[in-house]
């Protein structure tokens, strides 16, 4: 208890007024103990309900961002990190080029606005279930797993450009929105493991993993991308060393470009419907692609019981290099 009540020492001096959830913050961050500001209901720890949440459920975004800056609040920390849950984290989150040497975890809460991670690094990042205005991590390096999972909701573009993620990429059952523009940017991100965006994921807006490399799985069973004013799933170029997995339920609207890609397992489309377009593009979409191969690179492709609504499917000068399976 005595690093916990100096940690609290610490911040008192640096801010002022601490609400009740700052100052649990403190305290339980100095033992390894998760903040869990949380009711038990469900409907009530909802982040979509934070306006009905009390002080008791308030933290200010820059009580966070000094945890993991100030050189004596790290020091105090546990390994274990900062671990908050079902609170309202209020202003700017700046983890610019920020070192933070454990893991950060701040899950079911509602948090106010955009995070900027540009060229942050982490040992672990976890956002599970929380409600947020937009990522922006270009060149952000995770050593373990990045959760965006569970219910997350992110309204505004989620920009991770050329980052390195050690672990996995996990966005099972979360949304993605940004309808007008990009709703997830992962253009040349390395990724060690597996990328999830399965599980009743859902993009509005257009999603890229141009030139990512993937040393596990692209797993996008069960997902919606909703292109509305341009292409749904921009995979260009990506090295994915396993497999990839549209199906079970994919359904795309706008085009899903995997031009020039190679794949080291199978692809696999069973059970999914491809569209080119819908109610935000031109009608005359019945010629443009729902899905484009071109010259991509697979061991294996399945299209049984495919669904190509609206468009065409182009594989001109794809190397399939087992078989090729298609009920469309």
């Amino acid at each position: 208890m005595a690093k916990a009540h100096a940690l609290l020492d610490l911040a008192r001096r640096k801010f002022r007024d601490l609400t009740p959830a700052e100052v649990k913050l403190f305290i339980k961050v100095a033992s390894g103990r998760i903040v869990d500001c949380s009711s038990g209901d469900k409907a009530q720890d909802d982040p979509t309900n934070y306006e009905k949440w009390g002080n008791d459920r308030y933290i200010r975004a820059d009580c966070v961002v000094w945890l993991t800056t100030n050189s004596l609040a790290v020091r105090m920390a546990m390994q274990k990190g900062i671990g908050v849950k079902g609170a309202s984290i209020e202003g700017s989150i700046d983890f610019q080029f920020a070192n933070v040497p454990f893991p950060v975890r701040m899950e079911y809460c509602h948090i106010s606005s955009r995070m900027d991670l540009q060229n942050a690094q982490f040992r672990a990042l976890s956002l599970r279930g929380s409600h947020i205005r937009g990522i922006c991590g270009e060149g952000m390096r995770i050593k373990g797993d990045l959760l965006l999972d569970e219910g997350f909701i992110s309204r505004g573009e989620v920009e991770i450009v050329g980052s390195i993620i050690e672990g996995e990429l996990i966005c099972s059952n979360a949304k993605f929105i940004n309808p007008l523009g990009d709703s997830l940017d992962a253009d040349l991100i390395r990724v060690r493991e597996s990328v999830h965006l399965d599980g009743d994921f859902t993009s509005e807006g257009q999603a890229h993993l141009r030139g990512a490399q993937i040393n596990g799985q692209l797993n996008c069973e069960n997902a919606e991308f909703l292109g509305h004013i341009g292409e749904a799933l921009s995979c260009d170029g990506i090295v994915v060393d396993a497999d990839v997995y549209l199906n079970h339920g994919f359904n795309s609207e706008g085009e899903v470009n995997f031009y020039g890609a190679q794949i080291g397992g199978q692809l696999s489309c069973d059970g999914s419907r491809f569209a080119s377009g819908s109610e935000y593009q031109p009608k005359n979409v019945s010629d443009a692609n729902a899905f484009c191969g071109m010259q991509m690179r697979a061991k294996e492709l399945y299209l049984c019981d495919t669904i190509i609504q609206v468009g065409r499917v182009d594989l001109e000068g794809a190397v399939i290099e087992q078989c090729l399976v298609s009920c469309v």
